[in-house]
């Protein structure tokens, strides 16, 4: 439905796609509208030479032959002795658990032939939630051919001035051992420096901290590429040790997140989201109340009952503010009532420090009444300082420990220096030898550390990651690391439980692990990459594991018996005080163009870059705003009038000598002067899909870690923001499909059909409100088929001899489906909105709010009740009129791209798809 059917007082959904929609504009109608496909899906794209199109299909094609390549026609030799449980030409699935992108996952692997095909999470471990972008893209990343070093050897050493030439592990193993001799017969090790990255690897730990024995005085450094490890000096301020975030949010009467993305991007994420998920169906209980206050528009912030845009800079005070009045509550102090009439939240009339005092006065009342069950999540980019004043507030609460738990890290002991502190040790003069283990620092390092200065100063540079990077060519040597499905490691996740990663084929690319290079260094008696990680395994059981053990280990892929150190809930620590004034409300038109505040997000591609060459990562859209290949600098539509620009125009980004431009993306819902920006774009040797610059391959986006600090890697504050007027076009999926005039008026004609959104009263009133069709003519029923209409699927649906031929049904709860982006969650019931298809072989789509099922067995009555029935959030009755809906579009559907109305406390949505 869109204004035109609706008037202005209306409380008439408004619905619509992007503002060019509502807009109107010529562009949308010329390139979109009027077009029965969009540009390129029909015809073949201009300046894409066939040489380009084999670059960027290589992983793919490569993939695509894993499945399609039988036996050639010579004579094969069976095997002497057949793997277990191999047939040949048929798939199997093996166990296994990696760590990817800074979280623990703990998968399933089908492969055909000791090829890995596909991965899904392992529905058997018992804490197992789902798998996400990243993991699903590991498998192309395995055989991505710019992984390569070089075609006889896998090894790279620079010999003089001259380009690297091709070697041999032994090599580089009689050059690293001379090294570490050097720097142990030299002040204990002094000279020598690895930087790695935060793990939760027990393997890789105890090969560090040997390596530390070894050279007590050298320095390992310990570098988080997202926000330099907030969350891990926030705990040791408080629990005492560094430890890992975990929520169960099933647990949750109410939920207040403050500049954090739990069920998007943050670690843990896919946890938050399935247990979330597990408390938002009205049918089975009351449902949980998800509060979001945040700068940018996030996945959390789409799916919250209420929704507040405020400026980073205001966020420690916003938490000062919650918990002061949570405090006044819990003196006795009486809360004010609201049962009297007031105007709708996001009402036109209300001002924006009216409505930041509405949304702290229900929010703090609905904490002090929910209690324990009440939970502050605090975004890491706030710094450690704020994340401890979640973590005391959650004490106070009763939450700590029960639905935010804190896991111990498996590093947590180890002596390591920040990035800043070793390239401070470098220009001292004090490193001769430096090995970098991963992360790209040249590439992920924010801009006031100059890490190329840095590695040139040292006599001896090593660089192990999966690619030839712009870090690895700056080193003397370039060492490929093993990818995870090709190499044996080990890891604890949140809840403590110890796996194996098991390798499902042998290095493509001749890599190795890190724990097997230090083996090698430091020459260990053990230097078997399995041997190592069982040896790790035997420490942790107490006991030398016995192979019907460990063969067990392998095969679940975890063991009740093996655990890591138990969960902390005891505060030892005291948090910071935070600021004692009220949080300052920055309306449209006060924007200071001098004081603009830049968040910086992760991608849900990309993450930190590592995976920009990864071609499907890069064609996956983002969930807000369907940008693909690229990045751009997300701004509310009033910020934007008031620089002066609009949609597609650059804006340049200042801060102290550094700048950058991006191209502007207007998104509803960001809070004024602020402006939000993904980071690892713009890679100059990511590889021939990402951008290899030296081979003519442009870099994919642009790059913003000039205006990015140590002391504050999530977000620049006090930035200056200035219009430039040069144009961009982006390459976004959010109006694709757009049908022309007659057909989207039709769309909006059935609109009611499509999406039902009520109150949880109305549910009460009206349990299949969501069932019910729309009010139509009486049209008499004729025939045999009741009209005179005949469609073959009537005579199917009509024999029962018919009932093995599939048929579709499709409901999508948006109160807990978070399908703006790709999320596999296990297809559990309890995790899963339920679909009312009535047949014991259905089986449902994985994905926490969504259900689409095929049964062998349906009738028409069983297809027209796959519509959903499912509802909203629960609202208190004293506070329903205070979010009562404004027919102002402000917040993104969780399931396409179509955006909805914000302000809801207590509505659900549900977009249905029959047959």
């Amino acid at each position: 439905m869109t204004q035109k059917q609706s008037s202005k007082n209306s409380q008439a959904p408004n619905y619509w796609r992007s503002l060019s929609e509502l807009n109107g504009s010529s562009e949308f109608k010329e390139k979109f509208l009027h077009r029965e496909f969009p540009v390129a899906a029909s015809e073949f794209p201009e300046g894409v030479s066939r040489r380009r199109w084999m670059q960027l299909m290589g992983a793919s094609l490569a993939m695509a032959g894993v499945a399609g390549c039988r036996y050639p026609e010579e004579v094969i030799a069976p095997f002497v002795i057949r793997p277990e449980g191999r047939v040949p030409g048929e798939f199997y699935e093996r166990a296994t658990n990696f760590e990817l992108a800074g979280t623990v996952h703990n998968l399933i692997v089908r492969c055909f032939d000791g090829r890995p095909q596909h991965v899904e999470p392992n529905t058997t471990h018992p804490s197992s939630a789902g798998t996400n972008t990243y993991v699903q893209a590991s498998i192309l990343g395995l055989y991505d051919p710019d992984r390569s070093r070089g075609d006889d050897g896998p090894v790279l050493k620079r010999i003089g001035d001259a380009r690297k030439q091709e070697t041999t592990w032994e090599d580089f193993f009689t050059v690293g051992r001379a090294a570490i001799k050097k720097a142990a017969s030299n002040n204990e090790g002094k000279g020598f420096a690895l930087l790695t990255s935060p793990t939760e690897s027990p393997t890789t730990v105890r090969m560090l901290a040997e390596l530390q024995a070894k050279l007590p005085q050298a320095t390992i450094a310990s570098y988080n590429t997202i926000d330099g490890g907030v969350m891990r000096q926030a705990t040791q301020q408080m629990l005492g040790t560094a430890c890992e975030q975990s929520l169960d949010l099933s647990k949750a009467k109410v939920i207040f997140v403050l500049g954090a993305d739990p069920l998007g991007n943050d670690p843990g994420s896919l946890l938050a989201s399935r247990t979330f998920a597990e408390k938002r169906d009205p049918t089975t209980g009351e449902m949980s109340r998800l509060y979001v206050a945040e700068a940018g528009y996030s996945v959390t912030g789409t799916m919250a009952d209420t929704r507040l845009a405020v400026r980073p800079s205001q966020m420690p005070a916003f938490l000062a503010e919650v918990g002061r009045g949570v405090d006044r509550l819990k003196a006795g102090e009486s809360h004010d009532d609201h049962s009297h009439d007031e105007l709708p939240f996001n009402h036109e009339d209300i001002t924006a420090t009216e409505r930041q005092e509405r949304f702290l006065d229900c929010l703090v009342h609905d904490i002090h009444a929910a209690g324990e069950q009440a939970v502050v999540i605090v975004g890491t980019g706030l710094g450690a300082d704020a994340v401890a004043a979640g973590i005391e507030l959650n004490k106070k609460l009763g939450s700590l420990g029960t639905i935010q738990t804190f896991t111990p890290c498996a590093d947590r002991d180890l002596q390591t220096k920040s990035l800043a502190e070793l390239v401070d040790a470098i220009n001292a003069g004090d490193i001769e030898t430096l090995m970098i283990a991963g992360n790209n620092p040249l590439v992920t390092a924010p801009g006031d550390v100059d890490v190329a200065a840095a590695i040139g100063k040292v006599k001896q540079t090593v660089y192990l990651g999966e690619y030839d990077d712009e870090t690895a060519v700056l080193c003397n040597w370039s060492l490929p690391m093993s990818h995870p499905l090709e190499s044996w490691s080990d890891c604890v996740n949140g809840q403590g439980y110890y796996g194996i990663g098991q390798p499902q084929i042998l290095p493509l690319m001749g890599g190795r692990t890190l724990a097997e290079v230090i083996a090698f260094l430091i020459e260990s008696e053990v230097t078997d990459p399995m041997l190592i990680v069982r040896k790790t395994a035997d420490e942790i059981a107490g006991k030398s594991l016995k192979e019907r053990e460990w063969r067990q280990l392998l095969h679940d892929g975890f063991s009740d018996a093996l655990k890591g150190p138990a969960a902390i809930s005891d505060v030892s620590g005291t948090a910071k005080e935070l600021p004692s004034e009220t949080p300052e409300v920055v309306a449209a038109k006060d924007i200071d163009e001098n004081n603009f505040e830049v968040v910086f997000t992760v991608p849900d591609g990309l993450y930190d870059g590592r995976f920009a060459n990864n071609g499907w990562l890069q064609e996956l859209p983002q969930p807000i705003t369907k940008l693909t290949w690229g990045n751009g600098a997300l701004i509310g539509p009033a910020t934007a009038a008031k620089l002066g620009i609009k949609h597609g125009y650059y804006i340049t980004l200042r801060r102290g000598e550094s700048k950058i431009e991006l191209p502007v993306y207007e998104v509803p819902g960001i809070a004024p002067g602020v402006v939000t920006v993904s980071i690892g774009y713009g890679r100059t040797r990511a590889g021939m899909v990402g951008g290899m610059t030296d081979y003519s391959v442009d870099a994919v986006g642009i790059d913003v870690s000039p205006i990015r600090t140590t002391d504050s890697m999530s977000i620049a504050y006090s930035v200056e923001a200035r219009p430039n007027y040069s144009e961009y076009e982006f390459a976004t999926t959010q109006n694709h499909w757009a049908i022309d005039e007659l057909g989207r008026e039709e769309t909006e004609r059935r609109s009611y059909n499509l999406v039902r959104e009520g109150t949880v009263e109305l549910l009460n009133k009206v349990p299949t409100f969501a069932n019910e069709q729309p009010k139509a003519p009486h049209v008499p029923k004729v025939g045999e088929y009741g009209s005179l209409q005949y469609e073959p699927i009537q005579e199917i649906e009509k024999d029962p001899a018919f009932d093995f031929a599939p048929q579709w049904g499709m409901a999508i709860d948006l109160s807990k489906c978070l399908a703006a982006t790709p999320v596999w969650s296990l297809a559990k019931a309890k995790t899963t909105c339920r679909s009312s298809v009535r047949n014991k072989f259905a089986t449902a789509v994985k994905c926490t709010g969504c259900v689409s099922t095929r049964t062998s067995k349906a009738t028409p009555t069983t297809l027209k009740s796959s519509t959903s029935r499912w509802l909203v959030s629960t609202a208190k009755p004293h506070l329903a009129n205070r979010f009562a809906r404004s027919p102002r579009p402000s917040t993104p559907t969780k399931a396409s791209t179509r955006w909805l109305t914000t302000g809801v406390s207590e509505r659900v949505t549900v977009r249905t798809t029959a047959r």
